[in-house]
């Protein structure tokens, strides 16, 4: 709730919304917690704990369930490293990791004194079921790969520049050069037969547009063009592209903040739009994501050799560790089932 009061004011005051402020808010947010979330998180737990029980799951597991949460924060932490951001918060912002909770163990422990409970954990069931299940990015959504965009269902592909960031928001894809002062949004819209590019972009407020210029490939018409807004900082020249690709219209807007850097904005603008391309098939390999498949392995393996095989790129050894509950240790030691990333 403070996260979403921030944002609010954030929206509200534009000016507010920089990296200052957004570090100060984060400070905010966990004083406001301090007082009460650890009484609260026990709470859940202690709740967590009865209805394991009642479901015939051994309550004692909710201390590994916590555990292997607080792993994921310690892991977080250290993608955020690599990713410049900040981390995120999973299981509370005060609690300490469960093996040195004294106070979480009792609730655990009155639990198992209440009455006889089942130590029943239903390891393989759940391995079952989760087998196959899709793993991170989700198709229908788009997919992410270094600094290229797939989207299977849409069938399409678009490629962004080396170093850049991309974001895949519910409304839009954002993407950013390193430096941030460069900045595309991409969003697709449902069109009707006949539509143009230049409609589509009509439809959407982009009217007048100067330097018009066509643009496609097999299968894309599209054309591109200038625009200038007004803003606080003065007038600001913004790059428009509508394209349309089957039965929908993407309309791709960019702008540079430095307007000295306004004719390498543009060449990176043209060949951002102009990589737009139908899907190969290759491509649409990619686009279907990535999945968890439980293999079965006899013995010990060190992780090393199961990261090495992986599609994971970014610390994929404390990944595949993560992803086992085994934080600990160089080998795998489950002598049945293990989960990978197919």
């Amino acid at each position: 709730a403070t996260s979403l009061g921030i944002g609010i004011l954030s929206k509200l005051f534009p000016e507010l919304s920089n990296t200052g402020f957004d570090q100060s808010a984060n400070l905010l947010g966990t004083a406001l917690l301090r007082g009460y979330g650890r009484e609260h998180e026990l709470e859940a737990d202690r709740l967590g704990a009865d209805y394991l029980a009642r479901s015939g799951y051994d309550p004692q597991a909710m201390l590994e369930v916590i555990r292997i949460l607080k792993e994921q924060e310690i892991f977080d932490q250290n993608l955020a490293r690599l990713e410049k951001r900040q981390p995120r918060r999973y299981h509370g912002v005060f609690s300490t990791h469960p093996d040195n909770d004294t106070r979480l163990r009792k609730i655990i422990t009155h639990q198992l004194k209440k009455k006889p409970v089942s130590k029943a954990v239903f390891r393989d069931r759940f391995l079952d079921k989760i087998d196959g299940m899709i793993f991170g990015q989700t198709p229908s959504a788009g997919i992410i790969i270094g600094t290229t965009f797939y989207h299977r269902d849409l069938g399409f592909a678009i490629q962004f520049p080396t170093g850049w960031n991309l974001s895949n928001q519910p409304a839009r894809l954002i993407a950013t050069n390193q430096e941030s002062n460069w900045q595309i949004h991409l969003t697709e819209h449902t069109v009707f037969p006949r539509v143009t590019p230049n409609g589509l972009l009509l439809e959407h407020g982009f009217a007048n547009l100067s330097a018009i210029e066509p643009i496609g490939t097999a299968g894309v018409t599209g054309v591109s063009g200038l625009t200038t807004i007004t803003t606080k900082e003065g007038p600001r020249i913004i790059h428009v592209s509508g394209i349309i690709f089957g039965q929908h219209g993407f309309v791709i807007t960019g702008f540079a903040r430095n307007a000295g850097l306004q004719a390498q904005f543009s060449e990176t603008f043209k060949r951002i739009v102009t990589s737009f391309r139908s899907l190969s098939s290759t491509e649409r390999s990619y686009a279907s994501g990535q999945r968890i498949r439980v293999v079965n392995h006899k013995g010990s393996i060190p992780w090393a050799a199961l990261a090495s095989s992986s599609p994971l790129k970014v610390l994929p050894e404390s990944h595949l560790k993560l992803l086992n509950g085994a934080a600990t240790g160089e080998s795998a030691s489950h002598t049945n089932r293990i989960k990978v990333i197919e």
